[in-house]
């Protein structure tokens, strides 16, 4: 147990410290809806604005680790990022789709590390080495676990920020000790993440009912021709 408080103080502490992201992105105002430019800071598990790069007083702070982001728009049909906390939703925009795009991807990927690594602590078992590495790589073009026993919680802490990865096309779960009750969440990453080509699942067991799973979200948007 020791040694398990120390794996997860060290995991925390990757988590917790550091700048991952900063770039201009402009706020919808929450009571008066202009649109105002601010920078921003991913700084550990908080999305942190600021007047500008310069400044050194923070306009203010959204704790992550119980929100949700998805790509959204607005009336005027604009692309933009939702943000949804405390029954509160808030809208951004980065200097580009691309990068507004980007920040959906980075702040997805930290919210499902922190969580995951909230629900290890508690489980008081060390997390995965792979899927802590995964959360880092916010341009992975593939994503390769070989040979690893991967439970229903890393499956889950890897399923939403995958449903946005655009830039991943390869996704290999081989020998991972994948079951039935894995496949709901490797088919929801299907269905929404269209960039996806090759798929690999070998050495796994699955019965018909998973393949069933895969097999219609691979037809979710559009002719089954991804491989």
């Amino acid at each position: 147990p020791a040694l398990l408080g120390k794996v997860y103080s060290q995991a925390e502490s990757l988590v917790l410290d550091g700048v991952e992201k900063m770039g201009w992105m402009t706020k919808e105002g929450h009571i008066v809806h202009n649109w105002k430019q601010r920078w921003f800071v991913l700084r550990g598990a908080s999305l942190q604005y600021y007047i500008n790069q310069h400044s050194d007083k923070m306009q203010g702070s959204i704790d992550l680790e119980r929100c949700q982001v998805a790509p959204a728009s607005r009336k005027d049909g604009k692309e933009c990022m939702e943000l949804i906390t405390d029954n509160r939703r808030l809208y951004f925009r980065g200097e580009t789709s691309e990068d507004t795009h980007d920040w959906v991807v980075a702040l997805n990927n930290k919210i499902a590390q922190v969580q995951y690594l909230r629900k290890t602590q508690q489980q008081r078992r060390k997390p995965h080495p792979g899927v802590l590495t995964f959360f880092r790589r916010l341009h992975a073009r593939q994503l390769a676990m070989v040979g690893t026993s991967l439970g229903v919680d890393e499956i889950t802490a890897l399923a939403q920020p995958l449903s946005f990865h655009t830039h991943l096309s390869q996704l290999a779960l081989t020998r991972c000790a994948l079951t039935n009750a894995h496949m709901p969440l490797v088919a929801r990453v299907l269905a929404h993440n269209a960039t996806i080509e090759a798929l690999s699942l070998d050495g796994n067991s699955i019965g018909a009912e998973g393949i069933l799973f895969v097999a219609k979200a691979l037809c979710v948007i559009g002719p089954c021709g991804r491989s």
